[in-house]
């Protein structure tokens, strides 16, 4: 099934949230150093006002899907987005554990290059070409850097810091996050399949019907020129 004018009208603003959460994040912990030290209660206004954003922004999406996108890939990410608004909404309510939830938001940054690559995909665009390639590492890369380690590390984080968590918080910070990183680490493979191990296969398999072509080519070719040698001699005979 292939989008529809709203699927790429929410991609386009995905990407500019995304950018946008990015520039915030480098602010808020700029402006407010104490968060970087203690993500459980410290935290500025502007901090907690990007998580309250980003929360409606996940129940908006959330709602959209599951009215207007009924499909496998909608269901996955309603399921990823229900773990981010029980956890974002209880930072939110609490106005503790925001700065967590802010490192969380860093995962933003790989979505820019995530969803460009999926615009490039609408528009038709060869797998092949230049500019498909730099986006497909782009988002590799950051895939990585800003997806794969920061949620290692915000697991790591839960797991030395469990005696100052209460145990029901703990138990839903570990759940989502393992239902968040084994969501991720599938995305990750899915991607490597088909922006590189298929499009290798791909290459392989064309570059031997090039070879085998070739072959059949000088096959017959050379052929063609036996018969053309002998041809006179046979009519000699027949003579």
């Amino acid at each position: 099934m292939g989008l529809g004018v709203s699927d790429v009208m929410g991609l386009g603003v995905s990407d500019v949230i995304g950018l946008g959460v990015s520039d915030v994040i480098g602010l808020g912990f700029y402006e407010h150093p104490a968060m970087s030290e203690d993500l459980i209660s410290s935290h500025s206004r502007g901090s907690l006002g990007l998580a309250s954003f980003s929360l409606g922004y996940f129940i908006h999406d959330f709602y959209d899907m599951a009215l207007y996108h009924r499909k496998r890939s909608s269901y996955e990410l309603m399921g990823h987005h229900a773990c981010v608004i029980v956890c974002f909404g209880l930072a939110v309510i609490t106005q503790r554990y925001v700065g967590y939830a802010i490192v969380a938001l860093l995962v933003e940054v790989n979505s820019i290059f995530l969803h460009y690559r999926q615009l490039l995909i609408v528009e038709g665009m060869s797998r092949g070409c230049s500019q498909y390639r730099l986006t497909a590492l782009l988002n590799v890369a950051t895939f990585l850097v800003f997806r794969i380690a920061v949620l290692g590390w915000m697991t790591r984080w839960l797991v030395l810091h469990s005696d100052m968590v209460p145990w029901a918080v703990y138990t839903l910070g570990s759940f989502s996050m393992a239902v968040i990183v084994l969501m991720n680490i599938i995305l990750f493979f899915r991607i490597l399949i088909v922006d590189f191990f298929r499009q290798h296969k791909t290459k392989a398999l064309q570059d031997q019907v090039r070879e085998e072509g070739k072959r059949e080519q000088k096959g017959s070719s050379v052929t063609t020129s036996t018969t053309a040698i002998y041809a006179p001699q046979a009519e000699m005979h027949l003579d």
